[in-house]
């Protein structure tokens, strides 16, 4: 079945096969999927025993098999996800499945998919953003973030857990990789400068951790999904002052662990504890819109039933008030 995986900017998904065995958790292949050819292609052979999207056949799975011990997700709460597209988008990446031994990180050109580079870097970290170069990962005990160069896997930068939150929860870069934006279990927020890794602003985004943070394709706004039940965005081309200004505040979400940019003024919202997704517009007029619509339809029942109103008005009970 389908596992985890990330979104390229010309819309191909590259997808993390998971297999369904309660002990044999493991993830591949590493397939690239057009929605809009519907065109497939497996870039990376080792293939889950119990796979349904690809035929495993005879295929040895001795190699790197991309996905995560138990135990370690259990220890590190940031959101992983063993695939990893690089803020420019230029490059993908999918790190192996490793225990007491180095993890493989290998990448692959988003155009060509053709291997670009593979690193090793300790079992105990896991990459959770990529730069123009460079690759973020963070450690799974102590929080401490490592910068490594995608080329060469040497160390380039260091921002040590007294500078960020243990077990940082969500980690997001801006558009080009200038940026990146770590949040904690406490819903704050901080700003590190890639070019020295030095911070650059630390605020209180919310009041519970923060579950998934979402840049807008420009890399202008930032959205943030915490355990408080809301959802906030963020202007964060200027960020001086005590903390980035707000342009939505407490957009109410049900446990949200995530917040994506559809469009430069639509955000789809993953509630942690439902299948359903929700879609916000952010734009004036598209609100207008939809107060507009619920004036000349009402409510249907399975709405009423969602928002527990009872009994459910009809129009003119609406237009009534």
């Amino acid at each position: 079945m389908p596992g985890l995986g990330s979104q390229l900017p010309d819309g191909r998904l590259v997808i993390a096969q998971w297999s369904l065995g309660e002990e044999d958790h493991l993830f591949g292949p590493v397939v690239v999927w057009d929605p809009t050819t519907g065109s497939t292609e497996v870039i990376d052979n080792c293939v889950a025993r119990e796979s349904q999207l690809v035929d495993g056949g005879s295929v040895d799975c001795d190699g790197p098999v991309f996905g995560w011990f138990q135990d370690y997700q259990n220890t590190l709460r940031v959101k992983q996800n063993p695939i990893v597209v690089s803020a420019d988008g230029s490059y993908f990446l999918a790190q192996a499945h490793a225990f007491g031994t180095e993890r493989t990180v290998r990448a692959w050109d988003a155009e060509t998919l053709e291997v670009r580079a593979e690193i090793e870097i300790p079992h105990s970290l896991a990459v959770l953003a990529a730069g123009p170069s460079w690759v973020v990962a963070a450690h799974g005990s102590t929080g401490d973030l490592a910068i490594y160069d995608i080329g060469t896997g040497a160390v380039i930068g260091e921002i040590p857990s007294g500078a960020v939150p243990l077990n940082p929860t969500a980690i997001a870069l801006d558009h080009v990789g200038s940026a990146l934006f770590v949040g904690d279990v406490t819903g704050r927020m901080f700003a590190f400068d890639t070019s020295t890794w030095e911070p650059i602003l630390e605020w209180e985004a919310h009041n519970a951790w923060i579950r998934g943070v979402g840049m807008s394709a420009d890399g202008s706004r930032l959205a943030t999904a915490a355990e408080d039940n809301l959802v906030k965005v963020w202007d964060i081309e200027n960020l001086s002052g005590d903390q980035p200004p707000l342009l939505m505040d407490r957009i109410p979400a049900p446990k949200p662990s995530d917040a994506v940019w559809l469009d430069s003024e639509t955000l789809a919202v993953f509630p942690a504890l439902d299948a359903r997704v929700m879609v916000v517009p952010l734009s004036i007029s598209a609100l207008l819109d939809e107060a507009q619509r619920r004036l000349t339809r009402g409510f249907s029942p399975g709405e009423c039933a969602t928002y527990l109103i009872d009994p459910c008005p009809t129009l003119e009970d609406i237009r009534s008030r």
